[in-house]
């Protein structure tokens, strides 16, 4: 039990419930941040004539000492106490006893987290924005490389691999404007809220706020110390990341496999078996879809936690903290090796044969039949729709449809004289063709693509500017706040 606390109300506490308890384990990843904000508070007592400048001055002295070499002992309650008592060991209890005047452990962990999660999404924001440009070099190398668009996991129709590149690319993005969004909200101040009432002492929470270079504060004392919505929020943030790589992982992972053979993995990132020298297995890929996927059972532990507690601070809270990590943890190793696998993608030989075997333009026929043969559109998707059953049977793929065919069927079923081409019908059912004159908004003409690469570079410089100039404002707040200390303490 920390020395700071004995002799209170509590003569003592049994040591396995203080082990059991304790978060010193947790606290070493928020050290850098507690440290600053003990300091920030000093400067911000001094300033306000809450404790003299000497005392104020002994107390900073203590703290960058510390700074360089604190260890935390594992029987103490946490990394707040473990402080305090170095502390006041260091500069007497007369000085550091003053450390806590006005601040509570309980607004200090809100503040830690929300100073520790910010730099967590500006870091796996940058590594985010480097995966994205390499889904830009993919898309650019894969123009003109068919693929098989899925349905159902059934080939519907072509695509190229460009196209496929720049959905990926779009939902990355996506969750990396959530994280922008959400930086905002923990981007907030609750120091000075202390344990949940504020405080008699005349304080100056603006300036705290300015010297640990947040926006602003959170306002009420109760919801500052009380609330974990931030974490919930990245927590949710980083689940749906998660999801959307899990879903490009189980796509590179079944599109590789020899029954599929649309995509090829680059060597480097597989295993092979114990016993099948032939196997060349996508372990890697295996591996990171299962971590990735704790993500959402942590968010639904984080919610189940939360979801009965009472107004204030309860020390559940700590519970969430682990879960939070290892989000930003699995995804911070998970991208890099993404962003280098990812952009050596390429497409199978035969892609293109498959894609007239496996019947995937018969709805470029139905509407061709429409636009240049005046067949109404449901009749036609009934023509074009026999004529694949038909070819199915004979073990035949749409481009071996013929005129005589869909004459023959056309006038059956709707009475219509059909005057086709040999040419034009290959045409209609060729693959290329097929994407070549897809070019609405979004698709998956090379135009459009090119077109979509464009913008969607100038979408990654924002998220580059953001990570950029979020992370120089912290730099220079932090700067400012050592240079103010150091001043203080007379060094």
């Amino acid at each position: 039990m920390s020395e700071t606390l004995k002799g209170g109300i509590l003569p003592h506490t049994k040591r396995e419930v203080v082990e059991y308890i304790s978060s010193v384990d947790q606290d070493e990843r928020i050290l850098e941040e507690l440290f600053d904000i003990n300091m920030a508070h000093v400067l911000m007592l001094a300033e306000e004539g809450i404790v003299s400048g000497d005392v104020g001055s002994k107390i900073l002295k203590a703290l960058l000492e510390l700074r360089k070499s604190m260890g935390l002992d594992r029987g103490k309650e946490d990394a707040y106490v473990c402080m305090e008592d170095e502390v006041s060991r260091m500069a007497g209890e007369g000085i550091g006893g003053n450390l806590n005047i006005a601040k509570s452990r309980n607004d200090q962990i809100a503040t830690a987290l929300r100073m520790r999660v910010r730099r967590e999404i500006l870091d796996l924001m940058g590594l985010g924005a480097g995966f994205l440009g390499g889904l830009l070099e993919l898309a650019e190398g894969g123009l003109h490389s068919l693929l098989p668009g899925y349905t159902h996991l059934r080939a519907a129709q072509p695509i190229t691999l460009a196209h496929y590149a720049i959905a990926q690319f779009d939902a990355l993005s996506r969750d990396l404007e959530r994280l922008m969004e959400a930086y905002k909200r923990v981007n907030r101040c609750p120091m000075g809220a202390v344990a949940l009432a504020t405080t008699s002492f005349p304080i100056n929470r603006e300036l705290m706020s300015e010297l640990l270079g947040f926006d602003g504060i959170v306002e009420n004392s109760l919801d500052a110390v009380g609330d974990r919505d931030f974490v919930l929020e990245v927590l949710a943030d980083l689940s749906i990341m998660a999801w959307h790589l899990i879903r490009l992982l189980e796509d590179l992972i079944i599109y590789s496999t020899p029954e599929f053979s649309v995509l090829n993995l680059p060597p480097g990132f597989s295993s092979t078996s114990s016993v099948m020298p032939h196997k060349k297995n996508p372990d890697m890929l295996e591996v990171m879809r299962g971590r990735l996927s704790e993500l959402s059972g942590d968010l639904a532990a984080s919610l189940s936690i939360l979801k009965a507690l009472p107004s204030g601070y309860n020390l559940d809270f700590q519970e969430l903290t682990p879960k939070l990590w290892r989000g930003f943890d699995e995804l911070r190793r998970a991208i890099p090796l993404l962003s280098e696998l990812v952009p050596k993608v390429r497409a199978a030989d035969g892609v293109e044969e498959r894609l007239l075997r496996d019947f995937t333009t018969a709805s470029e026929l139905a509407n061709f039949l429409y636009s240049k043969h005046g067949i109404p559109f449901r009749s036609a998707y009934r023509i074009v729709g026999e004529a694949c059953g038909i070819l199915s049977e004979m073990g035949k793929g749409i481009s071996e449809v013929s005129p005589e065919l869909l004459k023959e069927i056309a006038k059956r079923k709707v009475g219509a004289d059909l005057d086709l081409g040999a040419e034009e019908l290959r045409r209609a059912v060729d693959p290329r063709n097929f994407v070549e004159s897809h070019r609405a908004v979004g698709g998956p003409s090379p135009e459009r693509v090119r077109e979509a690469i464009g913008k969607r570079r100038g979408a990654l410089r924002e998220i580059l500017d953001f990570v950029g100039q979020r992370g120089r404002e912290l730099d220079r707040s932090k700067g400012d706040l050592e240079a103010r200390v150091r001043s203080l303490a007379g060094i």
